[in-house]
């Protein structure tokens, strides 16, 4: 599937679990890009389900953000295939010291945590909280800003008390991407109309559900409850590989 060749500027693409690829600013962006089956346990644990429709060493970008240094994010055996063709990777302490580590140069790789913000071909990528619990301690929430649009990819995230304060969003987004699993220290689809109606975007993308059978979500569920808490929020499932515009 020729993801690319149909997006156009101000588009968002979503490969399956958290991945996303949008295209912003002239720029394509991958987000916690999952490509490969490397999660997948010597018991069949964490298999994928969905298969990927894109391979790592097919596809050109300019900017690959991992949110945290999770399998299913930060994907290590196509990191130097996302790399190798130019693309910088954008992440926090966690995941820029393992890319270290695996040999990736200085060059390709931006330190990004959170409450930091960084400007880069007139795209603003800033860093926000996210509460993915004491096995990423340091994960990110990622909010995309350029040309007058704007998208915040919650990251893996619970709601929690004091959410929207940690966050400090200071804008209204057109797009939310925000997780439906309910597992993992995620949010699950009450949760996530929650979050959409302090939010109160354009349009809200459920996310990191089907990728593994242990994740589950239900996108069903997530409308149903965005009919409750934000009504006027448009909540829309997108189909892996479906270009939206925003």
């Amino acid at each position: 599937m020729d993801i690319l060749s149909k997006m156009k500027d101000g588009t968002f693409c979503w490969l399956g679990g958290a991945s996303f690829i949008i295209s912003l600013g002239g720029k394509r962006i991958g987000i916690d890009l999952y490509l490969t089956n490397s999660c997948e346990s010597p018991s069949g644990e964490f298999k994928r389900i969905v298969p990927s429709i894109i391979e790592a060493d097919k596809l050109e970008l300019d900017y690959l953000v991992a949110s945290h240094d999770h399998g299913d994010h930060f994907d290590v055996p196509a990191i130097p295939m996302l790399l190798e063709k130019g693309a910088v990777l954008i992440a926090p302490d966690s995941v820029i010291g393992q890319a270290k580590e695996m040999g990736i140069n200085d060059k390709s790789l931006l330190r990004l945590n959170r409450g930091e913000e960084a400007e880069r071909d007139g795209i603003s990528f800033r860093a926000v909280f996210c509460d993915h619990g004491k096995d990423a301690p340091d994960a990110i929430g990622l909010v995309l800003s350029c040309c007058g649009k704007s998208l915040y990819f919650t990251g893996d995230t619970a709601f929690t008390p004091g959410l929207e304060k940690a966050v400090k969003l200071r804008i209204k987004p057109d797009v939310l991407l925000v997780p439906i699993n309910g597992k993992y220290g995620n949010a699950d689809s009450k949760d996530a109309a929650y979050i959409t109606a302090w939010v109160k975007p354009k349009m809200t993308i459920p996310c990191h559900f089907w990728m593994f059978v242990e994740h589950g979500g239900n996108p069903a569920e997530f409308l149903q409850w965005c009919k409750v808490f934000a009504p006027k929020v448009k909540p829309y499932v997108a189909a892996i590989g479906e270009t939206v515009a925003f």
